[in-house]
């Protein structure tokens, strides 16, 4: 539904207001819904990994699987970091440091 479908009731002088308050709800919509959808493809890419931990990781349609949500949680990281003005700076900082720490958990 758009504001103009929404505000046929709206009086003149309320028009700005209830498009500030339209647009507001947008905005926490399509966040929520951002929200939503990465924790969504998150809990694929749990279960593409724990397939992987079943299975062997001998089957190349579990490792397909484990491509695909890789590429989506990807995506959708990419697409926060742009919602919530995260640099690009401060993720490759991070990944930096946390593939130095795990690094060192899996040569122990």
């Amino acid at each position: 539904m758009t504001f103009e479908e929404w505000n046929t009731f709206i009086f003149p002088h309320d028009v700005e207001s209830a498009r500030a308050a339209w647009n507001f709800q947008e905005a926490k919509i399509e966040k929520n819904l951002l929200l939503t959808i990465t924790m969504e493809e998150a809990g694929e890419l749990i279960r593409a990994c724990s397939k992987l931990i079943r299975h062997g990781g001998s089957e190349e349609k579990h490792l397909n699987n484990l491509r695909e949500e890789m590429a989506d949680v990807q995506a959708c990281i990419q697409l926060l970091g742009e919602q919530y003005d995260v640099s690009k700076d401060f993720l490759l900082d991070r990944m930096v440091a946390k593939t130095f720490k795990i690094s060192k958990e899996i040569s122990k």
